[in-house]
């Protein structure tokens, strides 16, 4: 049964009550119900997820979906929405009204799903699929974002006109308001930088810079829950390079999520996501430089993030491009902070939550950079982190034995906790907010066992074992 939220139940309802010095007035919410996964806006008499969305932003029936109004609700039926409506990435300023690209929301709107494992909208390689505007407050519940592409940045073969930098956010760019719900957010990627080649001497500019954040890059204020960020790739760098010269950028950072505002991840998987390989390259010319491998395979931090029951796995960080000449080898920096790099002027604080199994290709695995410890965490490799705060209760040096990443009594994908690894029964049953934790990322109910424990899968005893009572002494 689809969970019933409180922006729907207004919608429902007819309105929601605002209270003002005149008084109370209605404001009416409209549930908009998409009819189609055609991706059109064409006046055909269905209804599109791109024509609701702008029957949302302008309260006003677009095609066959009636106007939106106030707090609207989008309905999303199971199926496969496929974005076909390419924009022109050349243009001045990609448009914000929908009529290509990506899905743009301004206003306050909630899209529902029916479950993530039934429901996905599929970006097909043509641009990044949500971008969540300065002015929106946006809810998406129960549904996957896949197959998102940032545009690339522009060549160009004219040094008067730069290479174009990747864009950021392959499957969403938030710089509003913006909650997930158990959404899977899996295989996009952040743009690539653009290149460059010139016949004369280098020139002073510099190739294009890779996109940041393959997931999601979030500039304004970001809640997930019970949700995965998996599989998604920062992008790639550009390279520039005349008759004597290369020159290669960096790789992209934060391969998951690229953070510059306000984030909070709670009962949720990041696992899987990479930040690339510097750009190399074997070469005849005398001059190179060589691309430096992107940082954060999992989350990039620099503004201020909190983890509650997050398992952070299996993320990598990037490895420094090589260029030769065939006589001599110059090699980039690796990328560093496989799992999450946190910027020194800012602060990841972390609880309840697993750092482990995670690559950087340099150095520190898990983490770089200091992380404020809210208590009951597992960092498997701790070379390169920093714990500061409550790390009595820390468990450090142990693998947790994750199962495969999957569909294990979830809807989002996650890793499968055994009930006999290393975080069973180990963490705390309250978040960082003093708040009761009773249920885990697939919602199961929380503890199992003898207490909670760490991480976002709640262990549960196989069935052909039964329950083992506790026999004390």
């Amino acid at each position: 049964m689809r969970p019933i939220t409180l922006l729907h139940l207004l919608g429902m309802l007819g309105g929601a009550l605002l209270i003002t010095n005149c008084g109370i007035v209605t404001v009416a919410a409209a549930d908009i119900p998409v009819t189609t996964p055609t991706d059109l806006i064409d006046y055909n008499s269905d209804c599109s997820l791109r024509e609701a969305i702008e029957a949302a932003n302008t309260d006003s029936a677009v095609d066959g979906c009636p106007a939106g109004a106030g707090a609207d609700v989008i309905l999303i039926p199971a199926g496969v929405i496929l974005l076909s409506v390419a924009d022109n990435p050349h243009t001045a300023d990609h448009v914000d009204t929908n009529a290509a690209g990506d899905l743009d929301l301004l206003t306050e709107i909630t899209l529902q799903g029916v479950d993530a494992r039934t429901t996905q909208i599929d970006g097909a390689r043509i641009d990044r699929i949500l971008h969540i505007s300065t002015t929106a407050v946006v809810t998406v519940a129960d549904l996957t974002l896949a197959n998102g592409q940032a545009l690339h940045g522009r060549d160009s073969g004219d040094e008067t006109f730069p290479p174009g930098k990747g864009e950021d956010g392959g499957g969403i760019l938030n710089e509003g308001s913006l909650t997930l719900q158990r959404v899977t957010v899996r295989d996009n990627h952040a743009g690539n930088g653009g290149g460059l080649y010139v016949f004369l001497p280098p020139p002073s500019i510099d190739p294009g810079a890779a996109g940041r954040g393959g997931g999601i890059f979030n500039s304004g204020r970001l809640t997930i829950t019970q949700s995965a960020v998996a599989g998604n790739f920062a992008g790639s760098s550009g390279r520039l390079s005349s008759y004597r010269f290369v020159r290669c950028a960096s790789g992209g950072n934060g391969g998951g999520i690229y953070n510059t505002g306000a984030l909070v991840v709670a009962n949720s998987t990041i696992a899987n996501n990479r930040a690339p390989d510097g750009d190399g390259a074997f070469t005849l010319y005398l001059e190179a430089a060589p691309g430096d491998g992107g940082s954060g395979g999992g989350v990039v931090n620099a503004g201020s993030a909190r983890l509650d029951n997050v398992v952070v796995h299996g993320n990598i960080a990037g490895h420094g491009g090589i260029v030769s000449n065939g006589v001599y080898t110059v090699t980039g920096s690796d990328g560093v902070g496989g799992g999450i790099l946190t910027d020194d002027a800012t602060e990841v604080s972390v609880r309840n939550s697993i750092l482990a199994g995670n690559r950087g290709a340099f150095a520190a695995n898990e983490c770089v950079g200091a992380l404020h410890s809210l208590g009951f965490n597992l960092v498997q490799v701790v070379d390169g982190c920093t714990l500061t705060g409550t790390v009595d209760s820390n468990i450090y040096g142990l693998d947790p034995g994750l199962g495969p990443l999957g569909l294990f009594n979830s809807t989002t994908l996650l890793h499968y906790a055994p009930y006999t690894g290393a975080a069973v029964d180990r963490g705390d049953c309250i978040d960082s907010t003093g708040a009761p934790v009773t249920a885990d990322q697939g919602g199961t109910v929380r503890p199992q066992l003898r207490g909670c424990d760490i991480g976002a899968a709640e262990a549960t005893v196989p069935d052909h074992l039964g329950f083992l009572p506790i026999i004390g002494k």
